[in-house]
């Protein structure tokens, strides 16, 4: 028969987080310098003039896009999201170009990229271009939660900005922001923003915390109920 002050004990314990779970750590993303690397995979939002908004690239196919998109609405924001899925490969790209606070099935472009099924990436990056006519903001940028704030507009010009996470690496990515083209930058693909993932790894596992180390009162408990099992055998004998 068991002793209720083991049973107790134990119970206790447990509660208390003796034997803990194991949780995941989220890792923070934090802004890097430019790695100068090639990037695996991008995103892409432009002014359209050559027909698409949208378009997903990679080193072996020019250009995977969603034709026809809305026009945008130049000097208003635009809210967008971007999706990485580490263990399938699927990316999805969606734009509020309508702004109405939703996404729209024409607002969507989804690939999956089969290659990249089990990678992560290193490094993420924002690329912002305009030229002397439309240039391309970023408010409220957040990488899986963490807030970076305010990109671009910088007349006729480059913004960069790398990206990494303390844990050295990214498996899965949400990426939000909003953003604004000031205004149709002529014939050529400009303004536009580029969102792109470099050094692939593969097998990317997310760090884990330990179990905690039992605090002073979880081992009186402990002991409190290994001393009712002792008192029982006694007992019993």
């Amino acid at each position: 028969m068991s002793s209720p002050i083991l049973s107790a004990g134990l119970a206790m314990a447990l509660t208390a987080g003796l034997v803990g779970a194991v949780s995941p750590a989220a890792a923070t993303p934090v802004t890097v310098g430019d790695p100068g690397l090639g990037w695996d995979i991008s995103a892409r939002a432009r002014n359209g003039r050559n027909g698409f908004e949208l378009s997903f690239q990679d080193p072996n196919v020019a250009n995977r896009n969603y034709p026809g998109a809305p026009a945008w609405s130049f000097g208003n924001p635009h809210h967008f999201e971007l999706g990485y899925n580490g263990t399938t490969g699927a990316l999805s790209f969606s734009m509020d170009f309508n702004r109405d606070g939703s996404f729209q099935p024409l607002e969507s472009l989804t690939y999956t990229f089969a290659d990249r099924a089990g990678f992560g990436f290193r490094y993420v990056d924002l690329f912002l271009q305009g030229n002397a006519t439309g240039n391309a903001k970023v408010d409220n940028m957040t990488i899986n939660g963490t807030g970076f704030g305010t990109f671009g507009f910088t007349s006729n010009s480059i913004v960069e900005q790398v990206f990494t996470d303390t844990a050295g690496h990214f498996r899965d990515i949400l990426i939000t922001g909003d953003l604004t083209f000031s205004a149709n930058g002529g014939t050529d693909e400009r303004p536009r923003m580029w969102i792109r993932f470099g050094d692939a790894v593969a097998n990317v596992i997310i760090p884990e915390q330990l179990s905690e180390v039992p605090e002073p009162a979880t081992l009186a408990v402990l002991g409190l109920g290994l001393a009712g099992l002792i008192a029982a055998r006694r007992r019993g004998r």
